[in-house]
């Protein structure tokens, strides 16, 4: 199963990567924005990760991918 950042997005329940600032100086707003992001994902459990099919160890690529594209 494929995952998109929108699924993820959709699960999460907060628009993830969509408050993106136009100025971002020295990547504070990103930087907060990744935290949060890694920090909501890895406070699931490993059964909620698995309904979003997120892997426990792919955590911190689906957190910067959803913050910064890609």
């Amino acid at each position: 199963m494929t995952t998109t950042i929108a699924d993820t997005t959709a699960r999460l329940g907060s628009p993830i990567g969509q408050d993106r600032a136009p100025f971002d100086p020295f990547g504070l707003a990103s930087g907060l924005r990744l935290w949060r992001t890694y920090s909501a994902l890895k406070d699931r459990s490993d059964a909620e990760l698995a309904e979003m099919g997120i892997a426990r160890n792919d955590i911190p690529q689906v957190a910067f991918r959803a913050v910064f594209g890609g």
